[in-house]
């Protein structure tokens, strides 16, 4: 930013944001730019307006691609399919599904845990080498299983799953930002077990079949995929259905949306056009 200062450059400036965190500096920096910023989910947005209250604020909802790819979860057939798709970490819950489903398997339940995730993002894990020894055990039963996909492979797992898990364990402004998975799984009507993090109680607040545990809480969320696993399968409600509409199409417009707003901030009269970079 000093540089192009430096440099008298005049163009508008347009900052994106997708995640963020409770470091002052980071604010410090966000209330110096002169342009706008950018969320792509409610809860971002209004961590920056309640931070900054004079900064301009624009939603546009993050694009995602619809056209669907087959694909096959390891485990399918014999028992409940339980899914978390999304970065094998700490902070996006990983060890608290792991642990989870390792003690539901210990009780004598009958179901399978996947994590899968594009390849780049699953392995290797960012989770303790003591858990990962642990979970070898119930991978040599057929059990555990860590598995890669791409993108447009994702429905088609979320779609063959019983319950989707999203156990993201940080609160405040660095909690999740939007969750295309547990979107996806809404869309999917699958039934979704999450923390109270970032976006995700935002997101699922009018999904009937949606369970909402304190991030982190390793017992919660044990119990409530215990209940969860001991349910029918989802029957949407016609707020489901609404709220899987509204998502889909957010994803499905989203570019026009982008470019719809970047044509009429460049068209603001009396402001010169930037060059591209």
């Amino acid at each position: 930013m000093d540089e192009l200062r430096e440099r008298g450059w005049r163009g508008r400036l347009v900052f994106d944001l997708h995640n963020i965190d409770e470091q002052p500096e980071q604010w410090q920096f966000l209330a110096t730019l002169p342009g706008r910023l950018v969320a792509h989910s409610a809860f971002v947005a209004e961590e920056v307006r309640r931070r900054l209250p004079g900064a301009g604020v624009t939603v546009l909802a993050l694009a995602l691609p619809l056209v669907e790819e087959p694909f096959r979860l390891p485990g399918a057939g014999g028992g409940a399919t339980v899914l978390q798709p999304s970065r094998m970490t700490r902070w996006k819950g990983s060890h608290l599904s792991l642990e989870a489903s390792m003690t539901l398997l210990e009780e004598g339940a009958d179901l399978h845990f996947v994590h899968a995730g594009t390849e780049h993002l699953i392995w290797p894990p960012g989770i303790p080498d003591t858990l990962m020894a642990r979970a070898a055990a119930w991978q040599d039963k057929g059990r555990v299983h860590f598995t890669h996909y791409r993108p447009g492979q994702s429905w088609a797992a979320i779609r063959a799953s019983d319950v989707v898990v999203h156990p993201t364990i940080d609160r405040g402004a660095h909690g999740e930002p939007f969750s295309l998975s547990v979107a996806q799984a809404v869309i999917c009507g699958r039934r979704v077990v999450a923390s109270d993090s970032g976006n995700l109680p935002l997101l699922l607040q009018d999904y009937s079949a949606a369970t909402i545990v304190p991030a982190g809480d390793a017992q919660a969320l044990t119990g409530a995929l215990r209940e969860a696993l001991g349910r029918p399968p989802v029957v949407p409600t016609g707020g489901d259905r609404a709220l899987a509409h509204r998502l889909r199409e957010e994803f499905a417009t989203a570019g026009r949306r982008h470019l719809d707003f970047y044509r009429n901030l460049t068209a603001v009269p009396g402001q010169p056009l930037a060059a591209p970079e």
